[in-house]
C-alpha cells in the first residue's frame, strides 16, 4: 500500500498547490487509508504551507488537546501517546528497527538529510513564490517531525510516537528537494548560465 499512499499524498499536494481543496483533501483521506504513516508525513508538510496561507491554521494545533484527554483516559491506541517503552522493548525495539531512533542514524542517513535542507534552503531563496514557499514547508515541516521524533522517542521513549514513525517526514521533504533540483537547473539553463547548473549537479552526484 506504501507506493499507492505516496502517490495519493503527492497528488494531494498539487491539488493542494492549485487550491483544489476537496480534492486535495479526498487524496489524503484516501491515501491514510492505505498507509497512515506516510499520510501523516505529508501533513506535516501541508499544515505550516497552510499556515502560510492564512494564521488562523494555527489553530489546528488546539486539536492536540482532546488527543491529550484521551490519552490521559487511558484510551487505545492514544494511552501509548504517555506510555513509556520497557527497557525489554526499548532493546528490541533499538536492535531491530535502529531507523525508528534519530540517534541510531547513521552519518550516510544525516548526509541524505543535510542535502535535502540546504537544496530546499537554496531553492526557497533562489526561487521564491510559490514552490519557494512549499520549500520552507517542508523545511517546516521536516524541523516539526525530526525535533518531535528526538524529543519523543529517542528522549522519553515513548510507545505512540515511536510507532507513528514522525521521521517519515524526510521522504516528503526529499521529494521536494528533487523537485527543487530540477526547478533550479531549468532556471540555470533558460539563463544559459551553464557553470551554476553544473555546479548544483557536480554537488548532488
Amino acid at each position: 500500500p506504501r507506493p499507492l499512499a505516496e502517490g495519493l499524498c503527492l497528488l494531494g499536494i498539487g491539488l493542494l498547490a492549485r487550491r483544489r481543496w476537496a480534492l486535495a483533501a479526498s487524496c489524503i483521506v484516501l491515501a491514510g487509508l492505505f498507509h497512515p504513516l506516510q499520510t501523516i508525513a505529508v501533513v506535516m508538510v501541508a499544515w505550516p504551507w497552510a499556515v502560510m496561507q492564512d494564521r488562523r491554521w494555527l489553530h489546528a494545533a488546539w486539536l492536540g488537546i482532546p488527543l491529550v484527554a484521551l490519552a490521559l483516559a487511558g484510551i487505545a491506541p492514544f494511552a501509548g501517546l504517555l506510555q513509556r517503552a520497557d527497557a525489554d522493548w526499548l532493546y528490541i525495539l533499538r536492535d531491530n528497527t535502529p531507523q525508528l531512533f534519530l540517534t541510531r542514524w547513521t552519518t550516510e542517513d544525516f548526509t541524505f538529510l543535510l542535502v535535502d535542507v540546504l537544496v530546499l534552503g537554496y531553492a526557497r531563496h533562489a526561487l521564491g513564490g510559490a514552490f519557494g514557499t512549499w520549500c520552507a514547508a517542508a523545511l517546516a515541516g521536516l524541523a516539526l517531525g525530526l525535533g518531535a521524533n528526538l524529543l519523543l522517542v529517542d528522549g522519553l521513549h515513548l510507545v505512540l510516537p515511536a510507532g507513528l514513525q514522525l521521521w517519515r517526514v524526510h521522504w516528503v521533504a526529499h521529494w521536494f528537494a528533487m523537485a527543487a533540483t530540477a526547478a533550479l537547473l531549468h532556471r540555470d539553463l533558460q539563463a544559459r548560465h551553464v557553470p551554476r547548473a553544473l555546479l548544483l549537479a557536480f554537488a548532488l552526484v
